[in-house]
């Protein structure tokens, strides 16, 4: 995956529309795909060398 053609925002921007507050489903589903990206780089060490906390 090139991280360019990934679309969407990140969790920050998120965060801040949201003032800091997620309701607990849209947090919990965050949290999946964000569980889904990192089960995926532990497969792949270029990807996991790649990832960053900003990413």
């Amino acid at each position: 995956m090139v991280w360019e053609l990934v679309l969407g925002q990140g969790l920050a921007q998120i965060l801040a529309q949201e003032r800091g507050r997620l309701p607990i489903a849209r947090a919990l589903s965050l949290a999946a795909q964000i569980a889904d990206v990192l089960a995926c780089t532990h497969e792949d060490p270029v990807i996991q060398e790649l990832l960053s906390f900003r990413s």
